[in-house]
């Protein structure tokens, strides 16, 4: 991330918000490594070979359970 203030909130609407699998699968795609870890309150994904995917399932459960979340970035420190 060259620029966390321009980054973050694509990064985050891109994770939060997709509506579609696609959109999703690839929104993982390009912001997680293959061996990457997810702590979220809903679940934990440790660090591994193809970690990435589980996370994916992780979001992809979000995005089945609250279709219609939205998303906005007021401020980046």
């Amino acid at each position: 991330m060259q620029n966390p203030q321009r980054d973050l909130p694509v990064v985050l609407t891109g994770l939060a918000t997709s509506r579609s699998p696609a959109d999703l699968r690839t929104a993982v795609q390009k912001f997680y490594t293959h061996d990457a870890s997810l702590h979220h309150p809903l679940g934990i994904v440790e660090h591994g070979p193809n970690s990435r995917q589980k996370i994916l399932g992780v979001y992809e459960w979000h995005r089945i359970i609250s279709p219609d979340t939205t998303s906005s970035v007021n401020a980046v420190c």
